[in-house]
């Protein structure tokens, strides 16, 4: 039972030399495959921020865009005012610039969005007033007018 067969050491020698090859293939693709993920972050990172500076430059360009709106609005609202004041025999209430250059400084620190609300509360009111001095004058005018019709139906 001591003797070995002759077949043995070979069929060792070909198991070992198996198992030493199976571990360089691993070794040796797992460093390839390591190349190529980290090849691939690169590239993702680069996307990412090629994207990111899409972005910056997307809302760069609004806040400008929304600048100039604002500029343009605040133009037609003067004309819009000055015409008002020159052409209507109603007295018209303006908000004086001290009061849009404190919205104009609203939206350069904290936002263009709460500055448009105030713009609006302001426009709101101006509206509402101007309306309450038309609906008091016409109601003047209709309380005229029905005293002279009772005055024809006297007659």
């Amino acid at each position: 039972m001591s003797e070995q067969p002759q077949w043995f050491i070979p069929m060792l020698a070909f198991v070992a030399g198996f198992i030493v090859a199976a571990i360089i293939f691993l070794v040796r693709n797992s460093s390839g495959k390591t190349a190529q993920l980290t090849q691939a972050l690169r590239q993702s990172q680069e996307e990412l921020q090629a994207y990111r500076e899409k972005v910056d430059a997307h809302f760069a360009t609004t806040a400008e865009l929304f600048r100039e709106t604002t500029e343009r609005y605040r133009a037609l609202y003067d004309h819009l005012s000055d015409g008002a004041e020159s052409l209507s025999s109603m007295p018209v209430k303006t908000v004086p610039w001290s009061e849009t250059a404190k919205i104009s400084d609203q939206s350069e620190s904290v936002g263009l969005a709460q500055a448009d609300e105030t713009a609006e509360k302001a426009k709101a009111t101006d509206t509402s007033d101007a309306a309450d001095e038309t609906v008091a004058q016409n109601d003047g005018a209709d309380s005229t007018k029905a005293d002279s019709e009772r005055g024809e139906n006297k007659a």
